[in-house]
Formats: structure tokens, sequence, C-alpha cells
């Protein structure tokens, strides 16, 4: 196995890809992870049999490194959203059950009341 090993498994040739061969791996990466949005997968190498063809050309398509680094950013960027997704509902609760206890007049300390957001996140 060569150095960068794009393509051919064989190939002993250390060159970076070319232009049309990272269209190739980002088109089949593209590809790959549309498939897994589809039968509703975050972590790749996880779907089974259900995206295997992509995931074949995928990682033929890319060096080894890249589809670590694409597979390693997916998590990442599913981790992220859904971190930020939490954070915001659970400021809007906060402030719905602040606004509460001031209409109601009800006491609830501020750690109850995070308590109850970060439940209702969930």
């Amino acid at each position: 196995m060569g150095w960068w090993p794009f393509g051919d498994s064989q190939s002993l040739d250390p060159s970076p890809p070319t232009r049309q061969e990272r269209q190739k791996c980002w088109e089949s990466r593209d590809a790959y992870f549309a498939c897994l949005d589809g039968v509703g997968v975050v972590k790749p190498g996880t779907e089974g049999k259900a995206c295997s063809a992509e995931n074949h050309i995928y990682e033929k398509t890319c060096a080894q490194s890249w589809v670590t680094y694409f597979n390693e950013r997916r998590k990442l960027a599913f981790q992220q959203k859904g971190h930020a997704r939490s954070s915001k509902c659970a400021k809007r609760c906060h402030e719905a059950l602040t606004e509460l206890t001031r209409e109601t007049g009800a006491t609830y300390s501020s750690p109850m009341l995070n308590d109850i957001c970060t439940i209702l996140a969930l």
C-alpha cells in the first residue's frame, strides 16, 4: 500500500490526489452520508448492510485518513447540532418558567428551573 492510498490499493505512487480524485472522493462521501441519512444513522459503520455499496465506493475512492476524518466530522457535527438545539430549548424553557413564576406568584429556585428545563429538553 502506498503512502497516499487513493484508488488502487496496490499503487505505490505517493503523489497527492488529483482534482478529479478529490472530486470522486467527495461525491462518494456525499452519496454514502445521504444513504446514512436515509436510514437514520449518524455514526458511519453502524448501518449494517443498508449502505454497504455506497460505503464500499467511499472507502475505495478516498484515502483512509480522509475517511476517518470525514466520519469523525459527521459525528461531531451531529453532536454539536444536538447540543445547540438543547441549549436553545433549555434557554427558552427557563425564560418561560421564569415568566410563569412571575405571573402565578409561585416560587422556584433557579436550580430547580434548570432541572425542569433539562428534563423537558430530553
